[in-house]
């Protein structure tokens, strides 16, 4: 870890300003945006009385990881002295260095399982509604991928300094480290990779439809949702490019701890939006207005019909699938068929 210089005379605005505020705001907003969104999707899951899968179980899972990540950008700022300059810590507390380092430690623990766990959730979510082979296999591998990039960069970051102590206490004769800086510059590429893979999955499936291009359009969106942390992860990976983490690190850890806290908060967000349709629905039935798929919910539940079924045939059957799942256009099962209707069939 490289100090600021404190070779010449810094003035008393600059040791004065504290930017920690940013990263409690961005804590404190994810730990409701986290709540709303999990309480939406066990809503939209009661709505539809579907039997909960391993992509549900994960999701609390995802929720308290993500919760504990927000909860220490919280304590980094009180007791790490985070969003203060580094040559104001260093003559008020320097002892806040070492919390600083640990506290850093901790958040890799959090954030890499924050990433995972809700990634993994969306492609098995994925399996349950993929009857291609080729979707399948690669969901398959994925979800093998985001497991073992999870592992390594854990392990990683665990080792990156000999002994384990030297990490915060540089008084240690014969410790070294690898590369920390790149280390940290490298995590958020695999989930680009992978982010980029789960969005083009469900391309062929869609095209392969035989509805409407409004309704193609609209289940486009709602696999895209699927893929939204992409965003989050290429900013976060350009600021840990353009911000030297190590060199006046305290100050710097507010961009580079909040972007560590956004970027799995919008894939937990993604996770569960994938199932928020049936929530919209049932408030659009209440308001008696069109869907923007552009059904009439209200129609769809009293029983007024326009439409005949659609079937999908010729889609391989060959998995085990769970029993109905909604995404919102169609009613996706384990069979062969694929069936988009404003008939009165029930939402599922």
């Amino acid at each position: 870890m490289t100090g600021a210089s404190f070779g010449h005379e810094l003035s008393p605005e600059y040791l004065a300003e504290d930017k920690g505020y940013v990263l409690v705001t961005i804590s404190a907003l994810f730990i409701v945006v986290d709540c709303i969104v999990v309480t939406l999707r066990i809503y939209a899951q009661r709505l539809n009385r579907m039997p909960i899968g391993l992509d549900d179980i994960l999701i609390p899972c995802a929720w308290l990881v993500h919760i504990g990540l927000c909860i220490l950008g919280i304590v980094m700022v009180h007791e790490a002295g985070v969003g203060r300059h580094l040559a104001f810590v260093m003559q008020t507390n320097p002892k806040d260095i070492v919390s600083w380092v640990k506290s850093i430690y901790s958040l890799e623990w959090l954030y890499l399982p924050s990433v995972a766990v809700p990634k993994v959730s969306i492609l098995l979510l994925y399996l349950r509604l993929f009857t291609g082979r080729v979707e399948r296999i690669t969901t398959h591998v994925l979800i093998y991928i985001v497991i073992a990039n999870w592992i390594a960069y854990l392990l990683a970051s665990s080792f990156q300094c000999l002994p384990f102590e030297y990490q915060w206490n540089k008084t240690i004769k014969g410790g070294k480290c690898f590369n920390i800086p790149m280390f940290y510059k490298t995590v958020s590429a695999p989930n680009i990779a992978t982010d980029l893979v789960i969005l083009l999955l469900p391309i062929r499936m869609i095209v392969d439809l035989k509805v409407s291009t409004p309704r193609k359009i609209g289940l486009s969106v709602i696999f895209l949702s699927g893929s939204v942390g992409i965003i989050a992860s290429c900013f976060r990976m350009a600021a840990f490019f353009q911000t030297e983490a190590f060199v006046d690190n305290t100050y710097a850890s507010v961009k580079l701890v909040g972007w560590s806290i956004i970027e799995p908060g919008m894939y937990l967000v993604a996770a569960c939006s994938l199932k928020f349709r049936p929530v919209f629905v049932a408030l659009a039935k209440v308001l008696r207005i069109r869907n923007v798929y552009g059904s009439d919910p209200y129609n769809r539940f009293q029983g007024t019909s326009s439409h005949r079924g659609v079937q999908l045939k010729d889609m391989p059957h060959d998995h085990s699938g769970s029993s109905k799942i909604n995404l919102g256009l169609e009613d996706v099962s384990s069979t062969t068929d694929i069936f988009v209707s404003n008939s009165n069939s029930h939402c599922v």
